[in-house]
């Protein structure tokens, strides 16, 4: 059976990584063998992920093609995510719903519009487009996990990593 694994979460970041590099050489840069590198992607164990490995994990993947660094992308997220829950008022579901769309749209059209790479005003506002737009997204998100906080009355849902967990 296959588990859940939170959004945002190391675990997922994991699979990302080994969907692309594999496990046998996910665990070779975890200097762990194949199985206890399979454990680190489950969310019910109390290990994770080290830090210079998870960094080592991101620049393999990005050395495989992949466009992106997972375990940075989740840490940095998750960050502005905290932030924007601590710190801002996110209006009502409608205001963050429509922000995300435009901001979203607005940096698929930059994207999409695209010709010329070497000129440095055109890369750049696609650049800021698409920064906007995770702006807006993380905002929404930060929006829907206040609401659920504020709505809660029990312990937060089997989805949300506990925060004695992030700290690994």
């Amino acid at each position: 059976m296959t588990k859940l694994r939170p959004a945002l979460s190391y675990e997922e970041a994991l699979l990302q990584v080994a969907a692309r590099l594999g496990w046998a050489a996910t665990a070779d840069h975890l200097t762990l063998g194949e199985r206890a590198a399979r454990n680190l992607s489950d969310p019910g164990i109390d290990s994770c992920v080290r830090l210079d490995a998870a960094e080592a994990l991101d620049r393999a993947f990005m050395e495989a093609g992949g466009l992106c660094a997972p375990f940075h992308d989740v840490y940095a997220t998750r960050l502005e995510l905290a932030q924007l829950v601590a710190s801002s008022e996110c209006g009502t579901i409608a205001d963050a719903a429509a922000l995300a769309a435009k901001e979203g749209g607005e940096a698929v059209a930059a994207l999409l519009s695209q010709t010329d790479f070497t000129d440095p005003r055109s890369v750049e506002e696609t650049e800021r487009e698409i920064g906007q737009a995770i702006m807006a997204h993380t905002a929404a998100l930060a929006f829907v996990r206040r609401q659920r906080a504020e709505k809660a009355t029990a312990s937060p849902p089997a989805s949300v990593t506990p925060i004695a967990r992030e700290a690994c």
